[in-house]
């Protein structure tokens, strides 16, 4: 915030481009308080009127490509949640499968069903599924 009235001064000059303020607000946003950027952005408008236009354009351009890439992150982040959630319901899966198939053996094996469930933690259902 202490370089509003400096950049002022710079644009008041009429010494700078368009690619040269375009240059210096991203080096600003990329390495300042990236928060606060919108307030001093306004600042700098405010007291640049032949420039405020200009200086709200890159600010709505700076805010749009913020929020792409916190879309683009948060998307990755649900992808990345989605898979973990996939492991999971696989790994349940499977280990529920493999009781089944114990389950199974044991059965053929003579085996009572109350032990079967007790040893495999199936649900009775599960294991009356089996004999049938």
């Amino acid at each position: 915030m202490g370089l509003v009235e400096q950049i002022v001064s710079l644009l008041l000059t009429g010494l700078t481009n368009d690619s040269q303020i375009k240059t210096l607000f991203n080096y600003i946003l990329r390495t300042g308080d990236a928060p606060r950027f919108s307030e001093f952005i306004r600042r700098v408008a405010e007291r640049s009127p032949q420039h405020k236009e200009h200086l709200m354009t890159i600010a709505d351009r700076l805010h749009e490509a913020g929020f792409q890439k916190g879309w683009v992150e948060g998307k990755l982040e649900g992808k990345q949640e989605g898979k973990k959630e996939g492991k999971l319901e696989g790994l349940i899966k499977g280990r529920h499968d493999e009781a089944l198939r114990i389950a199974r053996t044991m059965l053929a094996d003579g085996i009572d069903i109350s032990t079967v469930q007790k040893i495999t933690r199936l649900s009775a259902e599960d294991i009356q599924g089996l004999s049938h």
